[in-house]
């Protein structure tokens, strides 16, 4: 699991959900399909920059994200990762961050700790509760792993440590003295030209109405990803696993290796419009309010 730098010797870690190590050296991270979305692009495209200026209109994601696109034997894909991801290791260990799809594209199915593996699926990886039998794990592949030249610029963003905590409450302090100040002068007559001069709202309700479309990102964010995690904890049964999972604009589409019918399980959370199980495969549209 390393990469030399000069005469320092850097360690490649696949970061999980389930990640708990304690990291106190150099590493370089890679991203497991948890903290990313990707598709793959089905139009002609001459090159990466053409694909960099489509990538977002091929993603309809509430939130803050970054909408960037990688160039994979001849295939182009476009990726959309939180910029609000909270990675459990200090800002100081993390030499670079990469996602899975550019740097384990080459394997098919790679076993994980959890018991769970990452699958390539018409050419893209995603991560599932299974492990695979003679499937290399992850261990053994980051011992040798050449890394590619992708890399993903978070640190901007991703609440790391202590020194970004503070200054995070620092923005929000003066956020909140800002705020309070607009709510001094919206009780008072409102000067337009003073207002248009700090880019500010114009009115009460226009702020309110900023204040109101935050909250909805927020909610539908976090509902997003606790339907995801109500998902990857179907209870699957060691010869079973998921095939195909895809999120449209009112459902999700699972497809699972089982014999079992899982509506118990899944009408818990969601509505099932339609279901099937053939040839011991079970699939099902998931609906979501």
């Amino acid at each position: 699991m390393i990469q030399k730098v000069g005469v320092v010797i850097l360690k490649n870690i696949l970061y999980t959900k389930f990640f708990n190590d304690t990291i106190n050296e150099s590493v370089n991270i890679i991203l497991s399909p948890q903290f990313y979305w990707i598709k793959k692009i089905d139009i002609p495209l001459k090159s990466i920059k053409e694909a960099k200026k489509i990538a977002q209109n091929y993603f309809d994601l509430e939130g803050d994200y970054i909408f960037d696109a990688i160039k994979i034997e001849n295939q182009f894909f476009v990726v959309a990762i939180d910029k609000n991801i909270d990675l459990k290791i200090d800002k100081k260990y993390i030499n670079s961050i990469r996602i899975a799809q550019s740097e384990l594209y080459q394997y098919d199915t790679i076993n994980l700790d959890n018991n769970y593996q990452l699958k390539k699926i018409e050419d893209i990886l995603f991560c599932f509760p299974n492990n695979t039998p003679n499937a290399p794990h992850i261990n053994d592949i980051l011992k040798n792993l050449q890394l590619s030249k992708y890399k993903i610029d978070l640190f901007d963003t991703i609440k790391l440590d202590n020194s970004s905590i503070y200054l995070l409450s620092i923005s929000f302090l003066l956020i909140f003295s800002i705020l309070s100040s607009l709510i001094y002068i919206y009780k008072k007559p409102i000067n337009f030209n003073d207002l248009k001069q700090y880019n500010l709202p114009l009115t009460k309700i226009q702020l309110d109405s900023i204040l109101t479309n935050l909250k909805k990102i927020k909610i539908k964010t976090d509902k997003l990803k606790k339907d995801l995690y109500f998902i990857n904890q179907t209870p699957l049964k060691n010869s079973e696993k998921f095939i195909y999972l895809e999120k449209t604009k009112n459902s999700f589409i699972v497809k699972i290796k089982t014999n079992q019918n899982l509506n118990s399980y899944f009408k818990t959370r969601f509505k099932i419009k339609n279901y099937s199980i053939k040839n011991s495969i079970y699939t099902a549209e998931l609906l979501y309010e």
